[in-house]
């Protein structure tokens, strides 16, 4: 956008938004615009121009770990992140880092909801679901701070779910 492009848009102020090639990044910088922010962004390189990446990789002490997976798992619906970001970036009392998990749920009832609401993929519900062998202890996600703001999320399980699903049946990934 040019200087003389932004006549008719509200000023809100300008905004930098880092990586905003991508997911999240993108999401942020077309949702500001649309709420009238002037927006700078870094992206990547075009995909053409790879970038080698093993100046980081083959650092001394560089390892790849093999994760042990939470019970619980978070959820949040992309709208609702950019949203809360937005909402937080308003919000003049805000301050320091803030949670923004709408919904946690183990896998075993995750699993539950997904077969009950789309039991046509019980196959690979059940190809990517399995018990815990061990109690490992992890830290809770809680959105308390983020909720003592005043933000509400807009998005339950359901809805997040039923996007994405209706999404890859029309890609045809499904």
């Amino acid at each position: 956008m040019n200087r003389g492009d932004m006549e008719g848009v509200k000023k809100k102020g300008k905004v930098c938004v880092t990586g905003g090639s991508g997911y999240l990044g993108s999401w942020m910088v077309m949702r500001l615009l649309q709420f009238g922010y002037f927006v700078n962004t870094t992206i990547r390189s075009h995909p053409d121009r790879k970038k080698d990446v093993s100046y980081v990789t083959n650092l001394p002490g560089h390892q790849n770990y093999n994760m042990s997976y939470p019970p619980y798992v978070p959820f949040v619906h992309v709208d609702d992140v950019i949203d809360a970001h937005i909402f937080l970036l308003e919000n003049p009392n805000a301050k320091g880092r803030y949670i923004c998990s709408a919904v946690e749920i183990t896998r075993v009832k995750l699993a539950e909801f997904l077969s009950t609401r789309y039991p046509e993929f019980q196959n690979q519900i059940n190809e990517y679901t399995w018990a815990s062998s061990e109690e490992v202890k992890f830290p809770r996600y809680s959105s308390k701070k983020l909720l003592e703001t005043g933000f509400k999320y807009k998005h339950g399980l359901e809805e997040m779910y039923d996007g994405a699903i209706a999404c890859c049946k029309q890609r045809s990934i499904l």
